[in-house]
């Protein structure tokens, strides 16, 4: 009997979940750069989605903040706590980010702990409606599914209320 448990395991985790036809495995979710343009994206502020990820779930937005591992931050001494992307004590003060592969590889090799301006949807792990990997893998809560990025010039002054 425990052989047949562990060969039911093993087809069930060798099963590749699918999202579309591009991807093998979940690792992310991200809007249609069509359905997120930048015309219709409203530039808000990093803080003002933390505040309120509720209200800016399922809009398109241009933000700025500090990029490192699968986050954005608001303050750039946050990047480096350990476990910076999960620490429960910054929850509150960084949002996932997800995107198409090519966008996540130039955010880990091109603009890593840089200042960024990007644009996409703010979503929910929580409301994703399967298991997914990167940030929502560790962490719960706000994410951006991204649909472009670029260095920002200007720095984000964090004020703690």
């Amino acid at each position: 009997m425990k052989w047949l448990w562990l060969l039911f395991m093993g087809l069930v985790c060798a099963v590749p979940a699918h999202a579309g036809d591009s991807a093998d495995w979940v690792m992310g979710v991200w809007p249609s750069a069509s359905s997120c343009p930048q015309e219709k994206a409203a530039v808000t502020d990093l803080k003002a989605v933390l505040d309120a990820p509720k209200a800016f779930t399922g809009h398109c937005v241009v933000l700025k903040g500090f990029v490192h591992a699968r986050a954005v931050f608001l303050d750039p001494d946050d990047m480096a706590m350990k476990y910076a992307s999960s620490n429960p004590k910054i929850a509150g003060r960084r949002i996932g980010i997800s995107g198409p592969h090519d966008i996540m590889k130039t955010m880990s090799t091109r603009y890593d702990e840089q200042y960024v301006e990007m644009r996409g949807m703010i979503m929910q792990c929580e409301e994703t409606g399967f298991w997914m990997g990167g940030y929502c893998h560790y962490a719960g809560g706000p994410f951006i599914g991204i649909v472009s990025v670029k260095a920002a010039r200007e720095p984000l002054k964090y004020q703690d209320n």
